[in-house]
């Protein structure tokens, strides 16, 4: 199986991470197929929620490797929607709040913000 999937845009980090498997793959081709739902971001929203679902909580290293395959996706709204729900995470590491809150996308630093309150406050 390759480690490229440019239907869904599904990048090598993908597959490495564990954030989507073949088998997941398999079942979203099929979808794809089959559906209605046309939008590849859909379908990486699932892989990545699923993930989280299944995964949290998350190592710090894998919370930042996550908001870099976000800050890489080519939806810039998935992407950056995918680095808001990690900065929320309480397991979210400081250098990725500091990320976040550095990036210039109002969302992400508002995020950052609350985060590091929720902390503050815990």
């Amino acid at each position: 199986m390759t480690h490229n999937d440019p239907l869904f845009h599904f990048s090598a980090p993908w597959f490495e991470l564990g954030v989507v498997t073949p088998a997941q793959l398999q079942g979203f081709r099929k979808e794809w197929s089959e559906g209605d739902d046309h939008s590849p971001e859909h379908y990486r929203w699932r892989a990545f929620t699923a993930f989280l679902d299944e995964r949290r909580p998350l190592a710090p290293d894998t919370v930042a490797a996550l908001y870099s395959l976000g800050a890489a996706d080519v939806d810039r709204a998935m992407g950056e929607a995918m680095m808001h729900r990690l900065v929320e995470l309480p397991e979210c590491p400081e250098h990725v709040v500091s990320a976040a809150e550095s990036s210039g996308v109002p969302h992400l630093t508002k995020a950052a913000a609350r985060h590091r309150a929720t902390i503050k406050s815990s």
